[in-house]
């Protein structure tokens, strides 16, 4: 089977250049507390993909560091900035046979239309949100996905 993880960028800061925002020591916080989750349910990338922007990049380093992923192997796709559901579908339909388990760190309301695209399901994720979708079969040009899970950061971490 193979699992996508659609990880929303954690909270950034407001004021500066789009693609330039960094994250927030709580968007930080927001990261590691994700990273703590696959960790605790043995989940780890075969590939993590992210948007360029500077938010969503941090968050998928973070949580590439703590899960062990080697950040240099970190591929950023402007197309996941940009929000284009079809090229992000293609994206998505092209991943390495091999790969099982893929990170893709982007932004809404693009990550929630593609949960919808995917899945028919209606979700709006809050900053480090995680969605993951099972392909229903050994292929990720499968058309079938079901929803799986979703990972809310609670609370108490703010």
């Amino acid at each position: 089977m193979k699992t996508l993880y659609l990880i929303r960028h954690g909270q950034a800061h407001a004021g500066e250049p789009d693609k330039e925002r960094r994250l927030t020591t709580l968007g930080q916080r927001q990261a590691h507390w994700v990273a703590q989750q696959f960790q605790d349910k043995k989940i780890y990338p075969d590939s993590v993909i992210s948007s360029p922007a500077q938010r969503a990049r941090q968050t998928a380093e973070i949580i590439s560091n703590e899960l062990g992923y080697s950040t240099e192997q970190l591929q950023l796709q402007p197309v996941i900035y940009s929000g284009d559901q079809m090229r992000i579908i293609t994206i998505i339909r092209a991943f390495e046979s091999t790969w099982h388990q893929v990170f893709l760190v982007g932004h809404n309301p693009y990550l929630s239309e593609l949960v919808y695209t995917l899945c028919q399901k209606k979700i709006q994720l809050p900053p480090c949100g995680v969605v993951s979708i099972l392909f229903d079969q050994d292929q990720w040009h499968n058309n079938s996905s079901t929803l799986l899970f979703t990972l809310l950061p609670p609370d108490d971490i703010y």
